[in-house]
């Protein structure tokens, strides 16, 4: 299978990105999408963010089964966090706070008295560079990548993170995330919320079913406790 050229499907929008402090350089912000026959789906590299999953309904008619923004400039602006990859730590983390054998951090205070999503500059708030991208065929799919910095919002150690999307079946959207910690043990729990409609109808009217052996109820707040041996 050829391998499309690494350019936005739609638009490239240039933003001022800061790397390392003071020295800054120019990124290119896209939206991106995967397509095999009417099903497609829409992306952004800002924040590895989901911007539209179009699927037709029982008749026929295509309709966008998330929620989102209608422009990208919206989407750089945007506090309600739909669609994005949040990260390094997905929800709330109470007072910002966690211990990492036996080391207290303090991130980022960004809701409250508490940290949330990673804090301020969290992964939906940064600038991903998509490694491979097939547009159509039987399986399309992309894959970004973003080099988290020992610091990052208080939190300790490089991280790399993979985010690969991928129309792996009739539509069947898969979402593959990696991330692996270079120098330090360090928290890691990405997280994603997408919001669904069905046609514009209310969320009342809409079931959804999670195919999962357990799940956890962190409640509003929570702590995050780890030790080298949580990292394997």
């Amino acid at each position: 299978m050829a391998r499309a050229p690494v350019l936005p499907a739609l638009l490239c929008l240039a933003v001022l990105a800061l790397a390392g402090g003071a020295d800054a350089r120019r990124k290119m912000v896209g939206v991106y999408e995967l397509k095999r026959g009417d099903f497609s789906v829409k992306m952004t590299n800002w924040g590895a963010t989901i911007m539209s999953v179009l699927v037709p309904d029982s008749k026929g008619n295509l309709a966008d089964v998330v929620l989102g923004m209608d422009t990208l400039a919206e989407y750089v602006n945007d506090t309600s966090y739909f669609g994005p990859l949040n990260g390094r730590v997905a929800q709330r983390m109470a007072r910002g706070r966690f211990v990492l054998d036996g080391k207290v951090y303090h991130t980022y205070i960004n809701d409250g008295k508490n940290a949330i999503h990673g804090g301020k500059r969290g992964f939906s708030k940064v600038i991903w560079t998509v490694k491979e991208y097939v547009a159509g065929g039987d399986s399309p799919y992309i894959t970004m990548y973003y080099r988290s910095f020992d610091g990052e919002q208080g939190f300790p150690g490089d991280l790399d993170v993979y985010a690969t999307y991928q129309l792996t079946g009739p539509y069947e959207l898969s979402i593959r995330t990696n991330a692996t910690a270079l120098n330090k043990a360090t928290p890691g729990d990405e997280g994603r919320i997408t919001g669904a409609t069905r046609g514009g109808s209310p969320v009342q009217e809409q079931d959804v079913t999670i195919d999962d052996d357990s799940y956890y109820n962190g409640g509003a707040y929570y702590y995050v406790q780890a030790t080298n041996d949580d990292q394997d």
